[in-house]
């Protein structure tokens, strides 16, 4: 299963918690216009406001980033490790 992009994730997260583009701008600090093209993929993210985003959304910076596949896969693997070495 391919990983949808930042952009995608921060749109998906923000309709979760109900916020709009300018709502979420505001609490970054940036304009509505740059979050737009965040999420539209136009500008890339810096780590800032990646860290930003995702503590107004409430979600793991590695899941914003690398998304929740991506996650899900490294607890499974440390999970592993962890009883392969108990």
């Amino acid at each position: 299963m391919k990983s949808k992009p930042i952009g995608q994730r921060i749109n998906y997260y923000r309709g979760e918690k109900r916020l709009t583009q300018s709502q979420l701008a505001n609490r970054i600090g940036v304009s509505c216009e740059t979050l737009g093209k965040m999420e539209r993929g136009v500008y890339g993210i810096k780590l800032e406001n990646a860290i930003s985003i995702a503590e107004v959304l409430e979600v793991s910076l590695d899941n914003l980033i690398l998304g929740q596949e991506y996650c899900i896969k490294k607890n499974i693997s440390n999970n592993l490790t962890t009883a392969i070495d108990n």
